[in-house]
């Protein structure tokens, strides 16, 4: 027998502080209806009253969990029960369980002493770090040595009323949740409601679009897109994986994945080793139902140092292909966390879309308009660049309007000709301003002076047409008609007009000159 009353109040306190996750309250039959009705329903907390009745009188109460989060498992661990007490001493017994992790030499027996005949009496400190150690050996000795099928109280999948309960002998319990939730519960009062504090993980995914971060950008084939992932973790984390999924116009670049500690920062980069994360290919894991393009998966030595909304922070880079789709639902990138016991709890996904459009340009003349083939231009970007691009459509009768596709293949051209349709269009460009010139104008035409054109972060043109394309018109130079014409004979007319001045001046000049 020993009175330990206060040092169980101590216990549970000390726990409470290392978690930082939950509220503990210990309630009479009437205080846990008279505080907890509303939330749990009197109803459902009566019939719980009376199910102990039956099964347990005095030796059960009820457990809550407020709190808790769907989907979740709840686990409880029975360390050590009441065998009696008299209203001021208690006596605890170990549970046969656990006699092994208090075994002399063993990991708990720095901790709590268990006597010959089982006894169980807390002996060392109750600081936070005692006891942030204590239950992490603790909660590793549970996972080690139970199952399913030998659990103590049955493990709890959180359903959608956001709290659960167990019929919970009075006695020392480790509780774990998939989120990380450690406290015990105390035998000074039959009922304990425990409040749980803490959240899932989250995560949010932004890219980066100019000097900012957001929920989408735009690029040009072949630019490099970078991401940004934040993920907010929480004490006790198990498990934590971050899937990333691109789609088929992203191609990911293995070697740019970064982990920092806090925020992007030098002195803040976390180094990819066993006792950190590492950087694994898509092949399904956790919950996974499909292959994503890549798993940051971190090791669970680096899981046990978080801290309840530390944020981690994963930078990586794609380059946008040729597989891209132009305009429309853009390029997406989804990302989230899923943890717990088997990774299998899920985080909403975040995801962010990089879109990338086209150029369409018609060349005509007079009107109503009429298409001009043989015009080429070539295209600069905002920084002068020349905008490099590869043929994908078109036909020489001009049946089908050439396409082109931005590339920096070895075959690509930096000068698109209108072909019978007038047109020509050039794919795979980011919003941004271009200058369109014409290098060759048709036989017969002027060149036109440089267009610059603005395409919009939504993909629209400022000078396009209704049907989107940039019309480009040509007009005739003073080239003279082959044969006939008024216009011929003036010109005739005038030009003998000049030569025959020519030659009476130049006589009168000689006459002048002989006679001097």
């Amino acid at each position: 027998m020993k009175n330990i009353k206060k040092i169980a109040g101590i216990l549970l306190v000390a726990i409470m502080i290392m978690a930082m996750t939950v509220n503990v309250f210990a309630l009479t039959d009437q205080q846990l209806i008279d505080q907890y009705g509303d939330v749990f329903g009197e109803d459902s907390i009566q019939d719980g009253l009376d199910h102990i009745e039956d099964i347990a009188p005095g030796k059960r109460g009820l457990l809550y969990i407020n709190g808790t989060i769907q989907g979740q498992k709840y686990r409880l661990y029975t360390i050590a029960s009441l065998e009696s007490w008299n209203g001021t001493t208690y006596s605890y017994k170990v549970n046969p369980k656990w006699a092994a992790f208090f075994a002399d030499g063993a990991e708990g027996a720095a901790y709590a002493n268990v006597d010959a005949q089982g006894y169980f009496t807390w002996k060392t400190g109750t600081d936070e770090a005692t006891m942030k150690e204590f239950t992490q050996k603790a909660l590793a000795y549970a996972k080690a040595n139970y199952t399913s099928s030998n659990m103590d109280e049955a493990e709890i999948t959180a359903d959608g009323t956001g709290y659960a309960r167990w019929y919970a002998k009075y006695g020392y319990h480790l509780i774990d949740s998939d989120t990380g939730t450690l406290t015990s519960l105390t035998t000074n009062d039959p009922h304990q409601v425990i409040t749980l504090k803490n959240k899932a993980p989250t995560v949010t995914k932004t890219v980066k679009n100019g000097d900012a971060q957001g929920a989408s950008n735009t690029a040009s084939i072949g630019d490099t897109v970078e991401y940004t992932v934040t993920i907010t973790a929480q004490a006790g984390a198990q498990n934590y994986i971050l899937h990333d999924t691109m789609s088929a116009g992203l191609t990911f670049d293995a070697d740019s994945v970064k982990v920092y500690n806090g925020s992007v920062a030098d002195g803040n980069l976390i180094t990819e080793g066993t006792a950190t994360y590492s950087v694994a290919g898509g092949t399904k894991m956790g919950s996974d139902t499909e292959d994503c393009t890549f798993h940051v998966v971190f090791a669970q030595a680096f899981c046990d140092t978080l801290t309840a909304d530390q944020k981690i922070i994963v930078t990586y880079s794609a380059t946008l292909n040729g597989e891209a789709v132009i305009g429309g639902v853009g390029e997406n990138n989804e990302a989230k966390i899923t943890y717990g016991e088997t990774s299998q709890i899920e985080t909403a996904e975040t995801k962010t879309n990089t879109f990338t459009f086209e150029l369409p340009v018609f060349k005509y003349t007079g009107d109503p308009k009429t298409a001009l083939a043989g015009a080429t231009f070539s295209i600069k970007d905002e920084d002068g660049n020349l905008i490099k691009a590869i043929q994908t459509e078109g036909a020489a009768d001009g049946a089908v309007e050439d396409v082109y596709l931005v590339s920096d293949d070895a075959a690509a051209v930096t000068q698109f000709t209108t072909d019978a349709t007038g047109k020509f269009t050039v794919q795979g460009l980011a919003a941004g301003t271009y200058t369109l010139t014409e290098v060759t104008a048709p036989q017969g035409y002027n060149k036109c002076v440089d267009v610059e054109i603005e395409i919009a972060e939504d993909g629209t043109i400022d000078i396009a047409n209704a049907e989107g394309y940039v019309e480009i018109e040509n007009k005739s130079g003073s080239i003279l008609p082959s044969t006939g014409g008024m216009g011929t004979t003036i010109f005739y007319a005038v030009g003998g007009l000049l030569v025959v001045v020519a030659i009476v001046f130049l006589i009168t000049k000689k006459r002048m000159y002989y006679k001097g």
